[in-house]
Parts: structure tokens; sequence; C-alpha cells
């Protein structure tokens, strides 16, 4: 049990559950390489078998804006899992941004995202990246959680990486510099602070 406290999934569905069925509830779930399926199974079971809820994933590689509000109203009740966001255009993502009310569901949403999909939704989807805010989620490339271990170790590689603390790169994205770089993005993740993505 102390193994499967330690996956994101069960710490996503905790928060799910402090908020309850009644508020909207969007969090990016996110690592460097998210294309695996067996990381998304493993992580729609897990986070079902914690919620004890449906969990539904909806795949909008091919879908537009308007197709994939209308499908999530379908099952407004679901978590639903989004993936392929990631190669989506600044014209998806700005109507999406635009419909955004649309989204507006009681079950959960999920965006499930390389740091290349962040960039992108940061960039072109403003009012959704408000919605997120600072929930955001890191996972390694086989989709299990970071350990505090793995994480202190992935953010001490980061800043040898770029010859800078994880303070020198707070204060120089806070003080007007952009993210743009997907590593940039996983770090201020890792580091708790996905609001600065």
């Amino acid at each position: 049990m102390g193994e499967f406290k330690s996956q994101a999934a069960f710490e996503i569905g905790l928060r799910l559950d402090v908020r309850g069925d009644d508020s909207f509830t969007w969090i990016v779930v996110s690592g460097t390489d998210l294309k695996d399926d067996d990381a998304l199974e493993g992580f729609t079971m897990d986070l079902g078998l914690t919620t004890e809820r449906a969990v539904a994933v909806v795949n909008a590689e091919a879908l537009s804006a308007e197709e994939l509000v209308g499908l999530l109203q379908k099952a407004p009740e679901e978590i639903t899992v989004l993936t392929g966001l990631d190669d989506r255009d600044e014209s998806f993502w700005s109507a999406l941004d635009i419909n955004r009310s649309g989204l507006v569901r009681p079950g959960a949403l999920l965006l499930w995202l390389a740091p290349q999909g962040i960039n992108n939704l940061c960039s072109f989807a403003p009012n959704i990246r408000s919605f997120v805010g600072g929930s955001m989620i890191a996972l390694q490339p086989d989709g299990s959680a970071f350990s505090q271990t793995e994480r202190a170790d992935r953010i001490r590689e980061l800043e040898n990486h770029y010859g800078k603390t994880s303070s020198d790169l707070v204060r120089d994205i806070e003080g007007g510099g952009s993210p743009e770089e997907p590593q940039i993005i996983e770090w201020l993740i890792l580091l708790g602070r996905g609001d600065l993505a």
C-alpha cells in the first residue's frame, strides 16, 4: 500500500476527493515522454481505483475544439484524461481557449501533456492556463511518480546542465523570463512551481 500511495494517481485522487464533486478541477499531468500506452493505462487504472469513479481517456489529436467540447459534455461527471494535445497548433489552442466555458464540468479534466504541450497551452490558451494554475504533476517517462530522491536528483541534473540554482531559475522567471524550453518547464513543475510554466 505504501508504494501505491507514492503514485501520482493516488495524489491526484486525494486532491479530487478534497475538492469534491461540485467544483471543476483541471490538472496537468506531465512528463518528458508520456507516449507509452502502458503508462497511460496504468495511471488511469490507479486513478479509478483511488477515486472509485469512472475515468475516461479522450484522444483529442484529430478533434476540433468544438468537437472536443461537445464530447466532454456527453459524460460531464466522468474524470477525463485528455491526450493527443502535444502537437496541436496555435489555432486549436486559441479556439479551445475561446470555448473554455464549454470545458467547465463537474468531472475533473486532466491534460496529459509533455513539456512542449505545456508550452503551447501557456502560449496560446492563457485563460485555460489560469484555470489550471499551479496544478501540475510531474511523472517519469514510464508514468510513475518521482520519489523525493528521484525528484531531487533530477533537479540537481537540471541545475548542473543550466549552470544555475533552482532559486536563480525562479527569480529569472518571476522577473519576466520565459520558460520556453521543455526542460525548464519540467524543472518548474518538479519544483512545485507549475504556476510559472
